[in-house]
């Protein structure tokens, strides 16, 4: 731009730059309070479950009542922490580097839930006799989790700035 064109221009350069620039994702004003919150009772609710799925299978299918029929469920169930691992990995990575997370926390989030519907019809219909206290508490951490996920991908725009850790 010649010194005559600036002085008779109405638009600053800057308003230049920022009209010929690559156009940002809108940021809303601040961080959202209960991000964190939610992040930090997720992972605590996903430790606690990836636990008892890998290292205690057979507690879980006792704890289940389930028909002898069924047989040992034990290999499902350690099935289901390993991909339950997976997908917490993907989250956790893609949430500390920003590497696609709109897109990554809301398929998380939906294959959290779709796999909650999925062990209704293959595990939780075949419990007979009363329900007892804690196949009923591990759904609802389940659906915690699956709300957490939710909220989280879909506000993700007002999640904490970069540089982000594990717990923030």
């Amino acid at each position: 731009m010649t010194e005559n064109q600036k002085i008779h221009s109405v638009i600053t350069p800057e308003e230049i730059e920022m009209l010929n620039g690559v156009s940002k994702k809108m940021q809303p004003s601040g961080v959202d309070r209960g991000f964190r919150t939610r992040h930090i009772v997720m992972s605590l609710i996903f430790l606690f479950l990836l636990v008892r799925l890998l290292f205690f299978p057979g507690t879980m299918q006792s704890d289940l009542n389930l028909p002898a029929y069924m047989g040992d469920m034990s290999s499902y169930f350690q099935l289901r922490g390993v991909f339950s691992f997976v997908m917490a990995m993907v989250y956790y990575f893609s949430y500390v580097k920003d590497w696609h997370f709109p897109r990554v926390s809301l398929i998380i989030s939906a294959l959290a839930f779709a796999g909650l519907a999925s062990d209704f019809f293959n595990i939780y219909r075949y419990i007979h006799g009363a329900l007892s206290t804690v196949p009923l508490l591990l759904v609802v951490a389940r659906c915690i989790v699956v709300y957490c996920l939710f909220m989280n991908s879909i506000r993700d725009n007002r999640a904490p700035p970069m540089p982000r850790h594990f717990f923030s």
